[in-house]
């Protein structure tokens, strides 16, 4: 399956969408709509934005990825796109894995092992998934199964007023890349997060049987309603099991 599909791909039963030729989709949840137009003297001399026409095929919603906002009225519509940006947009319920390198990096192989920021772009049902694979970028290793790909999963508990993020290992146990042990998440930004955070738990690394929890530090911007939890670290996959699913971090609210 190509990674860049054009739009009736992903959404065949929309007829809008078969002959849009100035947008595609990046994957299943990424949607790019660039700059087409020439620019003009005050774009080149004021850096002032751009406006782009896109089509965001419905029901489902649309964030913006430079600003994390959800899009409410997912329609043909134009958007002004600052100067240095680009029209990419996330659809619902996705979670995308990026890097966090460090300053200074200036290939893919130089950020390899840098630590991954998760973000979460949560669906209506307030849930989101998504993948990660890893393999050494470089060699033919991963065919001898030196790999490892892992499923994130964010949902809202029904019981308490509470969210879990999890993963689980999607591929079997005879497949292994030593250095996923190393490679760490750091950050986890949760989108369109529409209450205040009472205390974040590190549930990887507590011991709830003997109520030995490890906190987390968290920032909220009502505004923007946008969780940011921040300064910890867990492996992406440190002898995880096929198909078991481990809570990893969970967010609790304080009751309505």
């Amino acid at each position: 399956m190509p990674i860049i599909r054009p739009m009736w791909y992903e959404f065949p039963t929309d007829t809008a969408t078969f002959d849009l030729d100035q947008q595609f989709m990046f994957g299943s949840s990424i949607l790019v709509a660039p700059k087409t137009t020439a620019p003009s003297a005050e774009h080149i001399t004021y850096h002032a934005p751009v406006t782009t026409n896109v089509y965001l095929p419905g029901p489902t919603y649309w964030y913006y990825f430079y600003s994390g906002m959800m899009v409410k009225n997912p329609i043909p519509t134009s958007i002004p796109i600052a100067d240095n940006e680009e029209g990419v947009f996330v659809r619902e319920g996705t979670i995308l894995p990026i890097l966090n390198f460090e300053r200074g990096r200036m290939s893919l192989l130089e950020a390899i092992d840098d630590p991954v920021t998760l973000l979460v772009y949560q669906d209506i049902n307030e849930a989101a998934v998504g993948d990660l694979y890893l393999d050494d970028g470089q060699t033919f290793n991963y065919m001898s199964n030196e790999r490892t790909q892992v499923a994130f999963s964010y949902k809202k508990n029904k019981l308490r007023n509470s969210w879990t993020l999890s993963v689980t290992k999607v591929l079997t146990d005879d497949n292994m890349y030593a250095k996923a042990s190393g490679k760490f998440l750091n950050k986890v930004q949760v989108f369109n997060f529409l209450t205040m955070p009472d205390h974040v738990v590190n549930r990887y690394q507590s011991d709830m049987d003997t109520q030995n929890t490890i906190w987390i530090d968290w920032i909220y911007n009502e505004e923007e309603q946008a969780l940011t939890i921040l300064n910890f670290l867990i492996p992406v996959d440190s002898a995880l099991e096929y198909g078991v699913s481990v809570p990893l971090i969970q967010i609790y609210a304080l009751p309505k």
